[in-house]
């Protein structure tokens, strides 16, 4: 077996000439369905059928910043929030970090507290003649999720793998 001289670890092709790139996604939002029936309630999860929302695992302790394509500016229910929680969140489940809002609705960096598990993320805020399937479609699009404070280019969602240089390609090993 030959070995290997450089491994980059990225979510873009490396250019470095690396024989093993680990492809990773930045994104850590992988496109779960917009749910309605929950939102934020004091220091809870609490019940509103208002509340649009999309569930995201993080790792604790991180900073993370979330943005997508539309705000505010395209529909005033189209609301950007979000709070933590350790366990998944349902109705009864305690906050960990406090609710914090985006004033475009495009946008928000967050710190998160190191027992934080889930982010909840409020999405639209009104009823279902309101928030309509076009609406709701307009609040995931281009919705991602990436640790760090800046925002980047939009990435879609897709798996981590492990690829090897063959030739001028790169092929996977799954």
């Amino acid at each position: 077996m030959i070995p290997f001289n450089k491994v980059a670890i990225s979510s873009i092709e490396p250019q470095n000439g690396a024989d093993v790139w680990i492809k990773n996604c930045k994104n850590l939002y992988k496109g779960q369905q917009i749910q309605n029936g929950l939102w934020v309630l004091n220091d809870d999860v609490g019940t509103n059928v208002s509340g649009w929302y999309v569930i995201v695992p993080i790792t604790g302790g991180e900073i993370y910043t979330i943005s997508r394509k539309y705000g505010k500016d395209e529909s005033s229910y189209l609301v950007l929030g979000v709070f933590t929680t350790a366990e998944y969140p349902a109705n009864g489940v305690k906050k960990v970090d406090t609710w914090t809002t985006s004033s475009d609705g495009k946008k928000i960096t967050y710190q998160t507290s190191s027992n934080a598990n889930y982010l909840f993320i409020g999405v639209a805020a009104g009823n279902s003649g309101q928030v309509t399937v076009d609406l709701q479609e307009k609040a995931l699009e281009e919705l991602q999720v990436e640790k760090g404070t800046e925002v980047t280019e939009y990435t879609k969602y897709f798996k981590n793998d492990v690829l090897i240089k063959d030739g001028k390609e790169y092929k996977s090993t799954s």
